[in-house]
């Protein structure tokens, strides 16, 4: 064993007179008594040649010389007690006590700058990390935007948003969901490839968006079938023979006739009984002169002179109106006419609507088989 000063404790330690106060206060070593001169004595015992660094505090030996190592008592059996250098603490093998080792000013100075720098490059990294995933989130935006897909998406958007109300408009509620179902898919699409919505897979947006396209097949079917099956919107007019009987309040059919002499009305998906309500409210109407009724068909005029012809046949009804004095010519009149009788024409007119008529309904049997 080898007495020495504190001064020499700390220099062949490398420790600072503050980290051996430090071991006093915890019990880990004391002074043996005092010299000649009344400096503090410590016992120690010299290291293995060759040591590098204290097995208490992990500080480097200065100079590469073996200094003196410390030897630490028990406070409680004073015994020698045992360093374990991967927990810094001071284990007594008699008595069980442990003591943690106070690093020296030196090493915790030198932990704190290793953990501060780590920590700042940490920093560093992340915050350069980050500006580059910004940078390179407004280059995909801007290639995107003025890529052909991103340009060609947006368009879409619009067209199938028009498409929506449009289908919705005229009734035609399947195509207006299918382009429901387009806007949401192209909108989606552009906003995931415009990165304003994430996507969680690098193409999903180009996927929505050929589904969208895809989805313009079924649309035009869609709507083609529609535009041939349903009958168009009837619009009942607000002058002219119109006026002279009664509404038939009907929701589709066609005016093909509607001047100053005739009213050739063809309505469609009318009930018979709707069709015989019909004639006694034109009865009402005074529609009674030289009635001629059979079957599906009525034939009468007002006091006015106006004649009315109605017809039924398979859920549709045809209204005919001549003003006075343009029918029931019998022969060749005193203005050049040929003496054809207009009756003829009617007739005419008529079997051509019912062949018309009697073809809507083949081909609305033909669909619901």
């Amino acid at each position: 064993m080898a007495e020495m000063t504190l001064r020499e404790l700390c220099d062949s330690l490398g420790v600072s007179r503050r980290a051996v106060q430090g071991y006093e206060k915890a019990g880990l070593v004391s002074p043996e008594g005092k010299n000649e001169r009344g400096y503090l004595l410590y016992s120690g015992e010299k290291l293995p040649d060759g040591s590098k660094f204290c097995p208490k505090c992990g500080q480097s030996f200065q100079n590469g010389a073996a200094p003196g190592r410390m030897d630490l008592k028990c406070k409680y059996c004073n015994g020698s007690m045992e360093i374990h250098e991967d927990t810094q603490e001071a284990v007594c093998p008699y008595c069980g006590n442990r003591e943690r080792l106070i690093d020296s000013d030196a090493v915790a100075v030198e932990k704190i700058k290793s953990n501060t720098k780590k920590e700042m490059e940490f920093a560093r990294m992340e915050n350069e990390n980050q500006k580059e995933a910004r940078r390179e989130e407004k280059e995909e935006q801007k290639n995107y935007r003025k890529s052909k897909l991103g340009i060609v998406t947006l368009v879409f958007t619009f067209i199938s948003l028009f498409s929506m109300f449009a289908a919705f408009g005229s009734h035609h509620i399947l195509s207006g969901i299918i382009a429901l179902i387009q806007t949401g898919l192209f909108a989606v699409s552009w906003l995931m490839g415009m990165h304003i919505v994430k996507d969680k897979k690098r193409f999903l947006h180009v996927a929505l968006a050929m589904l969208g396209f895809l989805l313009i097949v079924p649309y035009m079917m869609c709507d083609h079938g529609q535009e041939s099956d349903q009958p168009d919107e009837l619009r009942w007019p607000t002058r002219g023979l119109a006026q002279q009987i009664p509404d038939p309040k009907a929701e589709y059919g066609d005016i093909l006739v509607d001047d100053a002499d005739k009213l050739y009305v063809s309505i469609d998906q009318y009930s018979a009984d709707n069709f015989d309500a019909y004639i006694l409210e034109c009865q009402s109407k005074g529609y009674t002169e030289g009635k001629k009724e059979s079957g599906d068909d009525y034939e009468a005029c007002n006091s006015a002179g106006y004649k009315l012809s109605l017809s039924y046949y398979t859920d549709s009804m045809t209204i005919e109106v001549d003003a006075p004095g343009t029918y029931d010519v019998d022969s060749e009149g005193d203005d050049g006419s040929d003496g054809t009788d207009s009756t003829d024409q009617v007739d005419v007119t008529e079997s051509e609507v019912k062949s018309d008529q009697a073809s809507k309904s083949d081909t609305k049997a033909d669909a619901a088989q």
